[in-house]
């Protein structure tokens, strides 16, 4: 019993900090699938949203007794994907089939997304990921790109000498 009540408590508490669970309960734009055609292996994947991307959360239920490891998903953008919730954990009476590294996600098309990752999907389970956008480094002002340019617009024209232009004449 401390099992399944370690389960709900932990299930609660997940609903209750994470907005993307409720915030957008009657909105359509709270709610993504990224994948409900893989009948042959009877998974599913989709997104719980809200106004920020990084309060997304990525959720990829199992329906079989299979653990499919090193499974590829699509993802919603280029970011990092920690598992902060698996039923399949050992402190739920589960078989511990968790990913408890975080995932980098790859420019691998998957699923109609240029982004995935690779993961372990737990039998007859569900995970859930949470989603941390990177943000693309912005090329700081005296870079060396900017420099040269600027160098190459600064260059002095050479000026033609009366000299030169008397013995052209």
């Amino acid at each position: 019993h401390r099992q399944t009540q370690s389960y709900s408590r932990d299930l609660n508490k997940l609903y209750r900090s994470h907005p993307a669970f409720y915030r957008f309960d009657f909105d359509p734009d709270g709610f993504e699938w990224i994948n409900n055609f893989s009948a042959d292996e009877s998974i599913v994947v989709f997104l719980r949203k809200t106004e920020t991307d990084d309060e997304t959360l990525l959720i990829v239920c199992n329906f079989t007794p299979v653990v499919r490891n090193d499974y590829k998903i699509g993802v919603p953008f280029k970011g990092k994907y920690k598992e902060i919730f698996n039923s399949d954990a050992l402190v739920y009476g589960g078989s511990g089939n968790v990913n408890p590294r975080l995932k980098q996600s790859k420019f691998s098309e998957c699923d109609g997304k240029d982004e995935s990752i690779r993961i372990t999907v737990p039998p007859l389970g569900m995970s859930v990921f949470s989603c941390t956008r990177l943000r693309e480094a912005k090329k700081p002002v005296g870079s060396k790109t900017s420099t040269v340019e600027s160098k190459r617009e600064k260059t002095p024209v050479k000026k033609v000498s009366k000299r030169t232009t008397r013995k052209a004449k």
